[in-house]
């Protein structure tokens, strides 16, 4: 990410998790994951290749790293094209949580635990606020 100032993010469906864990460095001096072993596409704006079978898909120019978070860094980019399953876009006149039973969100879950979410509620005085 760093060297070629591009990166891409994949969403993957929940049952997708086991196989994106794949992505992820096998080892603390290790900073190129196992992508090779995993299904991909190519993007189209930059340089870089995106899990199979995922949900949305972006393309992202770096624009900076923040460093302070002990191991970890907070990464920033801007989005030069995304890409997503129709199936998975939000309609006027379908309701959230139809689309959400259908088609789970993947949320990770502090220490190495993740969850599909599939049920929501509406929050009583959110009905009126605009997107």
């Amino acid at each position: 990410m760093r060297r070629q100032g591009a990166f891409t993010v994949s969403y993957p469906h929940p049952h997708q998790a086991i196989l994106a864990s794949l992505a992820l460095p096998q080892r603390e001096d290790d900073c190129e994951p196992l992508l090779g072993a995993l299904p991909t596409f190519p993007a189209t704006r930059i340089d870089g290749a995106f899990l199979k079978d995922g949900y949305l898909f972006l393309e992202c120019e770096l624009e900076r790293v923040v460093e302070g978070f002990g191991d970890h860094v907070l990464v920033a980019g801007r989005v030069v094209a995304a890409h997503a399953e129709e199936e998975v876009l939000r309609r006027d006149g379908h309701e959230d949580q139809d689309l959400l039973v259908r088609h789970p969100l993947l949320a990770y879950l502090h220490a190495g635990r993740f969850a599909p979410i599939s049920l929501s509620y509406t929050l009583l005085g959110a009905r009126g606020l605009k997107r």
